[in-house]
């Protein structure tokens, strides 16, 4: 089908598990943005896929969260202006 996002594969939550051992205390906003932004896209073909309420849901919580990482970003760049 057209328009649906692609079946999320063994080998993409694989990367994704990697990216968070990878993930220390010490990373940086970018990186952690980075990895919660990757981590809802894969939330939000499972939750397309399931097609459930409950996957929609969460696949929205981590799109949420990554928002936020992203205006504490963009917050610490309009300060050091």
């Amino acid at each position: 089908m057209t328009g649906q996002p692609a079946r999320v594969t063994p080998g993409e939550i694989s990367a994704l598990l990697e990216q968070a051992r990878q993930l220390g205390p010490g990373a940086s906003l970018d990186e952690q943005i980075a990895y919660h932004a990757q981590k809802a896209d894969l939330l939000s073909r499972i939750a397309a896929d399931l097609g459930t309420i409950e996957a929609h849901e969460v696949a929205a919580d981590a799109w949420s969260y990554a928002a936020s990482l992203c205006r504490r970003a963009d917050a610490r760049t309009e300060a050091g202006r």
